[in-house]
């Protein structure tokens, strides 16, 4: 399967040991959603404020109507799930979903494979939809139905032999009880930056 855009029905995503390997990327977007029914305006307001005076948070655009909040991460900070924890907390929220963007580099140890952005120190685990099985329970909250499919695994090792940078999209997987751990829901290319197409 070649780079381009790969998008998967349901996403999930894992954390483990060290790596080597560390190459250029940053986290492009984090969109932040929860059920707008229950956050009317004051708390959207107090969401705002909460998330505007968190560090790292920058860009900051939130659709109350739709119920999420997009923004930019600074790569001067570390990224982390419990900001989020401690904004949603201040207020009784819940978020539904947090879905990152991030370019970096694939990097992997002996058994599983992540995306590094090293701007700001963060390693995200990959891992690919549920995968289940007719006539057998698979339980939703178990990591290890969780695999990477085949042909996925090849395009991200041919991805690191080349060394090239590379775009993931998706949803933390459980982030409250898991390390950094990103389902794949999109492959892409990076955007050209202006010094790459003056060349």
């Amino acid at each position: 399967m070649k780079i381009g855009t790969l998008v998967f029905n349901s996403l999930v995503f894992i954390s483990l040991p060290v790596l080597h390997l560390f190459l250029h990327g940053e986290i492009e977007q984090v969109t932040l959603s929860w059920n707008a029914f229950v956050c009317q305006k004051p708390c959207v307001d107090q969401l705002q404020q909460l998330l505007s005076a968190t560090k790292g948070v920058k860009d900051l655009q939130v659709n109350s109507s739709a119920g999420t909040a997009d923004l930019k991460w600074d790569s001067a900070f570390q990224f982390s799930y419990e900001p989020f924890r401690y904004v949603a907390g201040g207020i009784g929220l819940n978020f539904t979903a947090i879905k990152v963007r991030i370019k970096g580099t694939i990097v992997h140890d002996s058994g599983h494979l992540y995306l590094i952005s090293d701007q700001d120190g963060s390693r995200f685990h990959l891992i690919g939809p549920i995968k289940t099985e007719p006539g057998r329970y698979t339980p939703k909250y178990n990591i290890e139905t969780h695999p990477l499919p085949d042909d996925v695994k090849a395009q991200l090792f041919e991805i690191q032999r080349n060394g090239q940078s590379i775009v993931i999209t998706g949803p933390l997987y459980l982030p409250a009880y898991y390390p950094l751990t990103l389902i794949i829901s999109q492959i892409s290319k990076p955007k050209p930056t202006r010094e790459s197409r003056m060349h």
